[in-house]
């Protein structure tokens, strides 16, 4: 495997894992996996495992409850955006400089146009997060249109990602 041989069983198996765990991407998905690890951590019978777990287990539970929140959000924004024209026109209003594409503090200004002005950094960064579909840090219109037909496909229900 070190002189390069097996490389293409690694980019299988690293495609295959990618695909299993997809669900580790959602807000709510990492919580599950945080409560699952800290209930391991907590069946321990030292008092230090019962704090980390139990503190592990607490996270978890606020990741979920983050992940539903974000979810709202973008469900409630999803319905009021009229269309494409609708969203590259206030894309455009938030891209003042034309650069293309809007980073997360260009994103608040965007959420504000659609009636979010009061978020939170945690619950602007994980909307944020759910619509750069590519985690390179900055939404193109490309991004946004694309999460919006997901969006109208699934009835505005969606899930937020981290």
């Amino acid at each position: 495997m070190l002189d390069g041989k097996d490389i293409t069983l690694i980019r299988m198996n690293k495609r295959k894992l990618q695909y299993w765990s997809r669900w580790l991407v959602l807000a709510s998905g990492r919580g599950i996996f945080l409560i699952f690890v800290g209930t391991l951590v907590f069946c321990d019978s030292n008092v230090l495992f019962h704090i980390s777990g139990g503190f592990v287990i607490y996270v978890g539970l606020l990741m979920i409850h983050l992940g539903r929140k974000v979810a709202d959000i973008l469900s409630r924004v999803s319905r009021i955006i009229a269309g494409e024209e609708d969203l590259k026109k206030k894309f455009e209003q938030v891209d003042i400089e034309g650069r293309g594409f809007i980073t997360i503090g260009d994103f608040n200004a965007f959420m504000c146009l659609y009636g979010e002005p009061n978020l939170s950094f945690n619950e602007l960064s994980a909307t944020f997060t759910t619509i750069d579909e590519d985690d390179h840090g900055k939404i193109r219109l490309d991004d946004l249109i694309a999460w919006w037909q997901k969006s109208q496909f699934h009835g505005g229900e969606i899930f937020a990602k981290l």
